[in-house]
């Protein structure tokens, strides 16, 4: 390929705007997923070519529409394979664990308060 072809190519890469459908978001909403965003989490798994998630779910939504998804209780993560969302998947995948290991901790914490209030009964009524 002759230089010029090749250095004409670099400018026009430069020069070319961005489109808006590969282009990172400028924000993006991390929540719970509604009653109502089940259509779109439909719409998501069949683009992603899986079945749709089940049990809590966490969305990453990007201008009102759902760009990834990952089950709080399971593993499964969908991401739209049309989009830039491979980060957004990693992103609401690791929130999802966070509050896996959260709610872990909680009943680790409620199981031992437990067990100390049945000794602490025991205690007194011997």
């Amino acid at each position: 390929m002759p230089l010029m072809s090749h250095s004409r190519n670099i400018i026009s890469r430069r020069l070319a705007p961005l489109s808006s459908a590969g282009a990172w978001p400028d924000s993006v909403t991390i929540r719970r997923a509604a009653p109502s965003d089940e259509a779109a989490l439909a719409k998501l798994a069949a683009l992603d070519s899986h079945p749709t998630l089940s049990g809590a779910v966490l969305v990453a939504e990007v201008q009102g529409e759902i760009w990834a998804a990952a089950e709080i209780d399971g593993a499964w993560v969908l991401a739209d394979p049309f989009r830039p969302s491979g980060e957004l998947a990693l992103m609401v995948a690791q929130r999802a664990g966070e509050l896996r290991m959260a709610a872990a901790r909680k009943a680790r914490s409620d199981r031992r308060k437990a067990r100390a209030a049945a000794k602490a009964k025991a205690a007194i009524a011997a």
